[in-house]
């Protein structure tokens, strides 16, 4: 009797920690979905994007989703020694992003969106730096 309590105990911990790593590895697609939608909406109202414009942005930050993930999970295992390459290398994927979104865009459209670019960039340094 024992022996069979322990085995399904022993099955009951590893369907459960089974079931928990799936929903550990869900948030992130997730979360980038709606970031996504949040990043289209603010570019939509602040930018006064056109239809067109906006599935083009999806499309383009629908593309990018993969990189990104891979991005996060590459910095997540990374050593502290990895982490400086691999901050160059988050920041050229970004970098690339900006130059689809910003060819999609008019050149008013690129003018307001670089400003809104420069103020905040400010404060995602700053937070780089606390972290």
């Amino acid at each position: 009797m024992k022996t069979k309590y322990k085995i399904t105990l022993i099955a009951a911990f590893a369907a459960f920690f089974a079931f928990s790593t799936t929903m550990w590895a869900q948030p992130s697609d997730a979360k980038i979905e709606k970031k996504i939608e949040h990043r289209v909406e603010k570019m939509k109202k602040h930018l006064n994007l056109t239809d067109a414009q906006v599935s083009q942005v999806k499309a383009i930050l629908e593309e990018s989703k993969p990189v990104i993930l891979a991005d996060h999970q590459k910095m997540k295992a990374a050593t502290k020694d990895q982490k400086p390459a691999l901050r160059q290398q988050i920041q050229a994927d970004k970098e690339l992003v900006k130059s689809k979104l910003f060819a999609v865009l008019t050149p008013d459209q690129q003018a307001k969106a670089q400003k809104y670019l420069d103020k905040h960039q400010g404060k995602s340094e700053h937070e780089e730096k606390e972290k």
